[in-house]
């Protein structure tokens, strides 16, 4: 995972665009990796759902299960190894 950008922006998405460098070097890690780069809010506020550190630490942790899939680490619905 890779944290978004701060400098007062509306959200991560408003990050990605505003500071595309970051972006880049992400994804370029990822693909000399053949790591899934999830790309998450920092901080409280840093996406339009996330209103209190609950719901940041849970929108991290959806993030997981999304870029395993991705990879074919997980199947498609699965989580807890399919033990829900």
């Amino acid at each position: 995972m890779h944290a978004s950008f701060g400098g007062g922006c509306a959200s991560w998405q408003e990050g990605a665009r505003r500071f595309p460098f970051w972006s880049r070097v992400s994804s370029a890690a990822g693909r000399r990796s053949g790591a899934e780069v999830v790309i998450v809010p920092l901080y409280v506020g840093g996406d339009p759902s996330v209103e209190d550190l609950l719901q940041l630490a849970d929108f991290w942790v959806a993030g997981l299960p999304v870029a395993s899939g991705r990879k074919g680490l997980l199947e498609a619905g699965s989580v807890n190894g399919g033990s829900e």
